[in-house]
């Protein structure tokens, strides 16, 4: 009797032993596997550069005509969560600038020379533009495009010449395969930066058909990869 007791609490012994083990190694394998599962949705994809550029457009405030063109991206990210954007971040070189709608050789490099000048994106002291975007909050998913192209609205903190201004843009993207495309199309008012380039106040220059908009236009174009 007293020989069976002792094997009875031997094999109680063992039984709880193993449940102990088995749990331990649950618990092991739970987070593990949460760690595998994050590790699998949260993933930076970086910046193709020659697919990626920012796109400026100026137009005269009395006039029709606009010139425009691009600034090339020097270095960027987007964070992505499984299909839905996290954040990004995208810096621009100033000197790196172009203006692709003016043909003529002299006419161009001037209003090149304009754009870097200190009135504008003063190129010299200020070699980067930034784009940091966050705070994003998807309207609707396009389903009946196989790419699935995202709407959004996002906070862009845009810093140019040192200043910082943050603005709500719309974002609309597409994720396909190990790849990215992001656009995003906005409006500044360009005083804010400290461009003031053409700017006039006084009355006798307000119809001088020469005179630059205080509102600029932009494009964002990012393609990035996993």
């Amino acid at each position: 009797m007293i020989r069976f007791n002792i094997l009875w609490i031997i094999l109680l012994s063992c039984i709880l032993i193993q449940c102990t083990t088995a749990m331990q190694e649950a618990d092991v394998q739970i987070k593990s596997g949460e760690a595998i599962v994050s590790g699998n949705f949260l993933s930076t994809y970086q910046v193709y550069k020659e697919r990626s550029d920012l796109v400026w457009y100026c137009s005269y405030k009395y006039g029709s005509t606009e010139h425009y063109g691009n600034i090339e991206i020097k270095e960027g990210n987007v964070q992505m969560d499984g299909a839905n954007i996290l954040g990004a971040q995208f810096t621009f070189d100033t000197r790196q600038l172009k203006v692709k709608d003016i043909t003529d050789t002299k006419e161009n490099n001037n209003f090149e020379w304009i754009m870097k000048s200190p009135t504008f994106f003063n190129a010299d002291s200020f070699e980067t533009i930034t784009i940091t975007i966050d705070s994003i909050v998807v309207e609707k998913e396009d389903k009946e495009h196989s790419n699935k192209e995202n709407t959004c609205k996002a906070n862009a903190h845009i810093t140019i010449k040192g200043i910082t201004q943050t603005l709500n843009i719309p974002i609309n993207y597409s994720l396909e395969n190990d790849q990215i495309n992001l656009h995003s199309t906005f409006k500044i008012n360009r005083v804010k930066w400290d461009m003031t380039y053409g700017i006039e106040t006084s009355t006798s220059n307000l119809l001088n058909d020469k005179i630059i908009d205080e509102l600029m236009s932009f494009k964002l174009n990012i393609t990035a990869v996993k």
